[in-house]
C-alpha cells in the first residue's frame, strides 16, 4: 500500500497506480460487513479510468463493486462502456447479465449469458443462463444448459439440483430424482433438494422414501413450513381408513 500512495503523491494522474490501489482497496472492501472501503474503491476506480478509459479491466471492476453496492444502473451503464472497448471481454458479458438480472431484465440478460458462453465455454455462465431461463419457465432450454454446467463441472451439487427440479417441472420425475440425489450425494444438507426429492417420490408413489426426504428437510430447516405441510399432508392421507 505505501508504495502506492508514493506515487499518487508523485504523480496523482498515474493510472497503473491509481488501477492497483482500487484492486487493494476492492479486495479489503468485499472482507467488510460496511461498505466504506468498498465507496473508497470505487474512487480510485473511477480516478483510474479518467488516466485509460480504455482499460476495460478496471471499469469491469468498477462495475462489479457498483453492483455489489447496489448501484445497479451505474453498474450496466459501466458494463456497457466495458464492452464498447472490449466487445469479446466474456466475463463482461456474463457480469453485465447478471446485472441485468438483477433490474429483471430477463430477455436482455439471456443474450448477455448467450454471448459470454459463445465466446467462452464457462460453466458459471451457462448455469447463470440456466438459472434465468428457467425464472422464464423455459425448461426445456434450462435443461440443456444445466446438462452443459454439469459437463464442465460435474460437482455443482446447485446445478443437479435445478436440473433435477427442471426435470420435475417438464414431468420428467425418474429423471428429476436421479438428479436430485446426485445433488443430495454431493452436499447431503441442502434442505430444498430434499424437500424436492420428497414431493418427486410422492408423485412416484413411493412415500415411506418421501417421508424420509420430508422429514430430512425439517431437520435441516425447522421452519421450512412447505416441508412441514407436505409432510402433514402424507401423514393425514396415511391415517385415513
Amino acid at each position: 500500500m505505501e508504495w502506492f500512495q508514493r506515487a499518487l503523491a508523485e504523480k496523482p494522474t498515474l493510472g497503473d497506480a491509481l488501477f492497483n490501489m482500487g484492486n487493494v482497496l476492492a479486495r479489503k472492501g468485499t472482507a467488510l460487513a460496511k461498505s466504506g472501503n468498498r465507496e473508497e474503491a470505487v474512487g480510485y476506480f473511477e480516478a483510474s479510468l479518467q488516466s485509460e478509459p480504455d482499460n476495460y479491466e478496471a471499469r469491469n471492476n468498477l462495475a462489479n463493486l457498483l453492483l455489489e453496492l447496489g448501484r445497479i444502473d451505474e453498474a450496466i451503464s459501466q458494463y456497457r462502456m466495458a464492452l464498447e472497448t472490449k466487445p469479446d471481454a466474456a466475463m463482461v458479458h456474463k457480469n453485465l447479465g447478471e446485472a441485468l438480472a438483477a433490474k429483471g431484465k430477463l430477455d436482455e440478460a439471456v443474450l448477455e449469458y448467450r454471448a459470454a458462453v459463445a465466446l467462452t465455454n464457462d460453466a458459471s455462465a451457462h448455469y447463470s443462463l440456466g438459472m434465468t431461463l428457467a425464472v422464464q419457465g423455459k425448461w426445456d432450454e434450462a435443461v440443456e444448459q444445466y446438462e452443459e454446467t454439469l459437463h464442465l463441472w460435474p460437482t455443482n451439487a446447485e446445478a443437479w439440483y435445478n436440473l433435477g427440479y427442471a426435470l420435475r417441472m417438464k414431468g420428467r420425475l425418474d429423471a428429476a430424482a436421479t438428479n436430485l440425489v446426485e445433488a443430495l450425494r454431493l452436499k447431503p444438507d441442502f434442505p430444498l433438494a430434499q424437500f424436492n426429492l420428497g414431493c418427486v417420490l410422492v408423485d412416484l408413489n413411493q412415500p415411506t422414501a418421501a417421508v424420509a426426504h420430508l422429514q430430512e428437510a425439517l431437520r435441516l430447516k425447522p421452519d421450512y413450513e412447505e416441508a412441514r405441510r407436505k409432510l402433514e399432508s402424507l401423514n393425514d392421507g396415511a391415517n385415513q381408513p
